[in-house]
């Protein structure tokens, strides 16, 4: 009798996990160094807020894209019948580097836009100044572009995971 729960995938779940934590904490570390997160965040006003709640969910969601590509991967390194660790963490480690491309391609996309589009003045300013339309307006363009890289992050994984063929 199968097992409904195989503990071998606690494994890309465990490296899925590490690798949104990666994520989010350097996120959270720009957003320090930009000035809109601040200790304790029940102080935060509310434009803060709103920024970095969209950022921080971008971001993850722009991680949750290698999901797929992660379990793919050690499924098909797995019917190998090899130390699936080895080639398994190598890949992962490509998959993070893509992910962390197109987090990096989210926050030049995010300056280029605060910097050019919003041409009354610079949007990080207006937002760490308390502004919450420049902060409502800003973090809507946020998601639409990590929504749009998410895909494209999905697509450049799906080609580089090796595809595992089930016989059934």
């Amino acid at each position: 009798m199968k097992s409904i729960l195989n503990f071998q995938f606690l494994l890309p779940i465990g490296v899925l996990l590490l690798q949104m934590f990666i994520s989010l904490f350097i996120c959270i570390a720009i957003l320090r160094k930009m000035g809109i997160v601040k200790k304790p965040l029940g102080g935060l006003e509310y434009s803060h807020a709103i920024f970095a709640s969209i950022t921080i969910f971008s971001v993850f969601l722009i991680s949750t894209a290698s999901a797929p590509a992660m379990f793919q991967t050690f499924k098909a390194y797995q019917n190998q019948r090899n130390p699936e660790w080895q080639l398994y963490f190598s890949k992962s480690g490509e998959f993070f580097l893509v992910i962390l491309f197109f987090e990096v391609l989210l926050g030049l996309m995010i300056l280029l836009f605060t910097k050019t589009v919003l041409s009354i003045g610079n949007g990080i300013k207006e937002i760490q100044e308390g502004s919450i339309p420049s902060a409502l307006v800003t973090s809507g363009i946020v998601l639409g572009f990590a929504i749009v890289l998410r895909v494209m992050a999905a697509e450049v994984l799906e080609y580089i995971t090796p595809q595992y063929i089930n016989f059934r």
